[in-house]
């Protein structure tokens, strides 16, 4: 029943995209303000959501989520490594949010918490919804079989 999967780099890329569409139409409202300076803010805008994009193709095979017959484990870092493993039993709340635009992609962000702290043991964005509803209904039929024995 192992399952690997990483965040949707498209997810990330689009709403960079989009973000950057909306700095530029701002951008031509106020070009009598910014006259001579409108290519070099357009420029900007353009190459600071390039790299942005790219950005999320590159580190979204640096975050990793795998499930197991026992747990979840979440693993990131290009240089160093971080790894955070939470056996079913032991997960307190799994849950996801979706904005509109994530909704519009089919896109959420997945939490996964367990006891004994506030800080959130796994936070991933831009996860496809059929991944994080197989995350959630794994975890809740795993750990329902956990407290059954």
């Amino acid at each position: 029943m192992d399952h690997t999967f990483h965040p949707y780099p498209i997810g990330g890329a689009l709403k960079t995209a989009i973000i950057a569409v909306f700095f530029l139409i701002v951008a031509f409202l106020l070009k009598d303000f910014i006259k001579d300076y409108l290519i070099h803010v357009v420029l900007a805008i353009v190459l600071l959501a390039l790299i942005r994009g790219g950005l999320y193709f590159l580190f979204a095979h640096f975050h990793t989520i795998m499930l197991n017959h026992s747990s979840v484990t979440y693993r990131s870092g290009i240089i160093s490594r971080h790894e955070v493993t939470i056996p079913y039993s032991k997960v307190s709340e799994a849950k996801y949010s979706q904005g509109i635009i994530d909704r519009i992609l089919n896109v959420g962000s997945l939490r996964v918490d367990s006891p004994g702290g506030t800080n959130e043991a796994i936070y991933l964005a831009d996860i496809r919804m059929s991944d994080i509803k197989l995350t959630i209904d794994t975890i809740n039929v795993e750990s329902h079989k956990a407290e059954g024995q």
